[in-house]
């Protein structure tokens, strides 16, 4: 059984507002955290690579995940996360490093 992941990421203030507000439920990223459908994000606002502070613990479920191995107009080594906030009681994970982006 794969372990899920937490993966905390920082998000600049544009996206961030967008994410929480569900009118954006797809992330761009570098994929370097070996991201899998069923892992978790807490996304970190942030301007200018700082990361602010949190006015709420939301958390997000990537439920879809597109590689340029499966489409080839995404750069090579990058992903695109379909995501969704997950209310219920959140699962056991294991914590990864916090990102920049």
């Amino acid at each position: 059984m794969t372990d899920i992941k937490l993966h905390r990421l920082k998000l600049s203030l544009d996206y961030y507002d967008d994410v929480m507000s569900g009118a954006k439920n797809f992330e761009v990223r570098k994929n370097d955290r070996d991201y899998q459908v069923g892992d978790l994000i807490e996304f970190l606002p942030s301007e200018r690579g700082v990361a602010l502070p949190k006015c709420d613990d939301r958390i997000f479920l990537i439920t879809y995940m597109l590689s340029s191995s499966q489409f080839g107009a995404i750069k090579d080594g990058y992903v695109v996360l379909g995501i969704r906030e997950i209310r219920e009681a959140k699962p056991e994970v294991r914590n990864n490093n916090e990102s920049n982006g």
